[in-house]
């Protein structure tokens, strides 16, 4: 974290500490610092995950993979769009029973109708946990906001620990037995949890 925002440096791998349960809304404020590699969001809807991809090929294109075995600039979610390095920019992602649609800065980059069925991502593009979300990169990137935001039905949080290196460790969490379980929030602030 610098300065309220983090930072991701080169060959990023970043699991959120929350793993959503049906619909909901990914929120990302993220700046470009250098270079022009991909930036992908491992996702999960009904159970299969999938990457939403941003700058493929060297920063011309964003996309939804695998669907149907299909990587992003083979399947009808191949968008032209670029990021350009120093800008901020609003992403949104609405991952609905029956579509995903992303937006960028309030504009529609693409939808793709789908119940999930079709989507199957590569494993060493996703969290370990297979229920969680998360962020790799390539190329540093800053991320301002990062919140999950339950639409319909309550994610599932996931416990932080500081590892010794100053990185995080996550891992499902387990309430005490006979504790009172609390109610997870309907938005989770992923600043928020790892600036804690």
């Amino acid at each position: 974290m610098e300065r309220g925002a983090l930072v991701c440096a080169t060959n990023a791998l970043l699991q959120f500490p929350y793993a959503p349960l049906l619909e909901y809304d990914l929120n990302v404020s993220l700046t470009g610092q250098s270079g022009n590699q991909v930036v992908s969001f491992s996702l999960v809807k009904n159970g299969h995950r999938f990457l939403l991809s941003l700058r493929s090929c060297e920063n011309r294109f964003a996309g939804l993979s695998y669907i149907n075995g299909q990587w992003a600039l083979n399947n009808a979610t191949r968008t032209e769009f670029s990021l350009e390095n120093g800008r901020k920019y609003d992403l949104n992602v609405k991952v609905r029973k029956d579509s995903v649609q992303v937006l960028v800065d309030g504009k529609q980059l693409f939808e793709h109708k789908s119940d999930g069925t079709d989507f199957l991502a590569e494993r060493d593009w996703c969290t370990p946990n297979e229920s969680a979300i998360g962020i790799k990169t390539d190329r540093a990137m800053q991320f301002e906001r990062i919140e999950v935001v339950d639409v319909s039905g309550k994610g599932q949080p996931l416990a932080v620990k500081r590892a010794d290196d100053g990185g995080f460790f996550v891992q499902p969490c387990r309430p005490k037995p006979n504790a009172r379980r609390p109610q997870p929030k309907r938005i989770v602030s992923i600043m928020e949890t790892m600036s804690q």
